[in-house]
């Protein structure tokens, strides 16, 4: 009897160890279905691309897909999947590559849809802040003139970025209850305070290096503030829905004056470059104030060289001189 009941406790200790694996085990399983399954698609590796992803461990991301789950008497909507993401940054490539899937945070489930190359650029979080603030002013302000597709779209569409010239009155109202209309064409000026904190939108690591910046010469960042206008095709392209303000070059201490929605032939009045365009006349002027600094420097360089030579000729004549005056 006692042999019988200690076979019974190894049977129920194995079993359980079997039912019961450990979170390192479901990550194993998800990372070597997604490795096989990324090998399959993309047969145009090199093998040494080939190598680095069968002999290194991949970066798992992962994104709640509804939120959290809710509580049982709470009517918001969740779910306990997740988007998860295994990443292989593999040397000397610029872009990453990532097997995209659905499945809880545990792995468990997880299931390989589909593969995404993409090359990744570092977060301008000044831009990222100044977008999430011009984004919320537009659902906040327009909501009523959006249809529920355009609503969601500004919602998750990257907007354009353009150089306007709008004439704003800075003179905001204390109340929001007291906008005023800038122009006959729907723009409103609005005060900044009904914007909400970018914190909510914005979640970037401190790591994260700026887009562009490193594009802008730092003595061009203290340049005079630039009209900025972010801009959603709305209407099936027909119309616009835009928030124009003013920042800095690189967008740091953005303010947003006016929102809108105007037809394409009234928008492009007021319509003056490409943040692109902006950029490259950056990129120029700083150029050239770095070639005109160069030549500069170089004048000054040979006048100096001159000078020292003159001086030293001059010295030498009057040692000369000297020793010419106690020889005699």
């Amino acid at each position: 009897m006692k042999k019988i009941t200690i076979f019974s406790a190894i049977l129920i200790a194995v079993l359980g160890l079997c039912g019961c694996q450990m979170p390192e085990y479901y990550q194993e399983s998800a990372v070597n279905r997604a490795r096989t399954f990324l090998l399959e698609k993309m047969t145009d590796l090199t093998l040494e691309e080939v190598a680095y992803i069968k002999y290194n461990r991949p970066v798992i991301v992962h994104e709640k897909i509804l939120g959290n789950v809710p509580s049982v008497r709470s009517s918001k909507i969740g779910s306990d999947l997740s988007q998860i993401g295994i990443v292989w940054r593999i040397p000397e490539r610029k872009d990453m590559i990532m097997v995209w899937g659905v499945s809880s945070e545990s792995l468990m489930y997880f299931r390989p849809e589909r593969v995404i190359v993409r090359e990744i650029n570092p977060v301008n979080k000044k831009m990222r802040s100044a977008l999430a603030k011009s984004r919320r002013m537009v659902l906040n302000n327009l909501s009523k003139e959006l249809t529920v597709l355009e609503y969601n779209y500004v919602r998750f569409a990257e907007p354009e970025i353009l150089i306007t010239s709008f004439e704003f009155d800075k003179d905001v109202p204390e109340s929001s209850e007291e906008k005023t209309e800038k122009t006959d064409k729907s723009v409103e000026v609005i005060e900044v305070e009904d914007v909400a904190d970018v914190d909510e939108l914005v979640s970037e690591t401190d790591d994260e290096a700026s887009y562009g910046e490193e594009k802008l010469d730092k003595q061009l960042l203290d340049a005079e503030k630039v009209q900025f206008a972010f801009v959603w095709k709305i209407k099936n392209g027909q119309s616009y829905a835009i928030v124009a303000g003013e920042a800095n070059p690189d967008f740091s201490a953005f303010t947003p004056y006016a929102n809108g929605i105007f037809s394409e032939e009234e928008f492009n009045e007021y319509r003056v470059k490409s943040y692109e365009e902006f950029v490259a006349e950056l990129e120029e002027s700083a150029q050239k104030q770095v070639e005109n600094t160069a030549e500069t420097e170089q004048v000054e360089s040979a006048d100096n060289a001159e000078t020292t030579e003159a001086t030293q000729v001059e010295e030498t004549q009057e040692t000369k001189t000297v020793e010419e005056k106690e020889e005699k």
